[in-house]
């Protein structure tokens, strides 16, 4: 899997590395083609998500990678369909 970070500030990492949008995609594509799943943390859980982090769900999809959310920086969860979160 690849684990992706948006932070408040709209820093993205991606497996702990700090990302531009252009690199991510790139990274994205890789873990497309080795048939990874993405892991995706957002600092800021609850609100209206932030330009970035729209733009990193939108690449997610746009790579057709399926996608786990978590609420846990260290992505030892994941929340369910329903909004409730689970340990992995």
């Amino acid at each position: 899997m690849i684990k992706i970070k948006v932070m408040k500030n709209g820093d993205v990492y991606a497996d702990g590395r700090a990302v531009n949008l252009d690199q991510l995609s790139e990274r994205l594509a890789e873990a497309k083609l080795r048939s990874k799943a993405a892991w995706y943390y957002r600092e800021v859980l609850f609100g209206e998500p932030s330009a970035v982090a729209l733009e990193v769900l939108r690449l997610v999809m746009d790579h057709g990678l399926p996608i786990s959310l978590s609420s846990k920086p260290d992505f030892s969860d994941y929340i369910d369909e329903n909004g409730v979160s689970h340990p992995r």
